[in-house]
């Protein structure tokens, strides 16, 4: 039994600590997030030491709990298991949507794909990653995917993994939402009329324009979904129920695409070719604007909010778990700003 410091010479000539210990026979290693600088001047040396007096204080914190062990405290609970499988466990088992897979995809990335024991997460390390989400990812998603995390680590808190939550302290930072391009009625209208790589993708875009529903629902739909003239579906990322009501188009589209209940109603290739095929589409329809498969969603919601359909109304349409998801759609829109101020009353003649 014993812990031992060891020292890792990096490619960029810096040297990473970490922890070699071995404790009933079975050896760990624990990375900690410390790092230190080649020596060329006294503020180096001076960083050194102090973050090697760091990395003595987790190796004394580390032997207390193996010596606290022996009055009953289980060590793999205190801090030298691979989080990565907490986290997977956790996210199958209580069935959380992709976003915590995602979340803990990126983890693993920053992690380089290593072991992320948990004494190694604290509230430093915590915040670096969030740097890593702020500058690897756009728009509301760093903050939403911390979000996850938080849960995450709260969950493993509760089940007594961590004695302190190490993310409680942390906030989860403002955001600024870039405003996405949305297509209008006459755009639509446009590629309708413009011929497409793919005749199901171009169906089942158009459709998705016209009814508001996520790619990860629209490749799934069956027949079943149909009822009358609307669509029921489970939503696969927030699991709510969602019932939307088929206009004409709508239904033109489907017509002749649900013979069989258990037939798909759009026979799509993968996101990836779907974004493809949408590319040359645009390009085709000389449509100048960057536009994914999500935009589709957000042109249903933003035309809804343009044709003077109330906030509530289009947030049920769009199956929101919560109004503030749609009111940047009422934010967004230079109609309804027209509007409001064209609403003031003459003062001059």
């Amino acid at each position: 039994m014993g812990i031992s410091i060891r020292y890792k010479k990096q490619k960029n000539k810096e040297v990473s600590l970490y922890l070699d210990i071995i404790y009933n026979g079975t050896r760990y290693y624990e990375f900690l997030d410390i790092k230190l600088k080649p020596e060329k001047t006294p503020i180096d040396r001076d960083y050194n030491k102090q973050q090697k007096e760091y990395a003595e204080r987790i190796k004394t914190k580390r032997w207390n709990e193996i010596l606290n062990h022996t009055n009953g405290i289980n060590i793999k609970k205190t801090g030298i298991i691979n989080f990565f499988d907490f986290a997977d466990t956790c996210i199958s088992s209580k069935g959380f949507d992709r976003g915590y897979t995602a979340v803990i995809s990126k983890l693993k990335e920053y992690a380089n794909n290593k072991p992320l024991y948990t004494s190694a997460i604290n509230e430093r390390y915590l915040n670096k990653f969030y740097d890593y989400l702020d500058s690897s990812l756009t728009g509301e998603t760093p903050s939403c995917y911390f979000k996850r995390l938080k849960k995450l680590l709260a969950e493993a808190t509760k089940q007594k993994i961590f004695s302190q939550n190490p993310s409680m302290d942390i906030r989860c930072r403002p955001f600024k939402s870039k405003q996405k391009d949305t297509l209008s009625f006459d755009e639509i209208k446009i590629l309708i009329n413009t011929d497409c790589p793919n005749e199901e993708v171009k169906s089942a875009f158009i459709f998705s324009c016209l009814t508001g529903i996520r790619f990860c629902d629209v490749k799934d739909l069956t027949g079943k979904n149909i009822k009358d003239n609307e669509i029921e579906l489970i939503q696969k990322k927030t699991k709510v129920k969602v019932i939307v009501i088929l206009n004409d188009d709508a239904i033109q589209i489907l017509k002749k695409r649900h013979k069989l209940n258990t037939a798909l109603l759009f026979k799509l290739p993968s996101h990836t070719a779907c974004l493809k095929n949408l590319r040359v589409w645009l390009r085709s329809a000389e449509i100048n604007k960057h536009i994914t498969y999500h935009c589709s969603r957000h042109s249903f919601g933003a035309n809804l909010i343009d044709g003077g359909t109330d906030i509530y109304t289009t947030s049920k349409l769009l199956g929101h778990t919560s109004l503030k998801h749609t009111e940047r759609y009422v934010r967004e829109s230079q109609k309804l700003k027209m509007q409001a101020v064209n609403n003031f009353p003459r003062m001059f003649n």
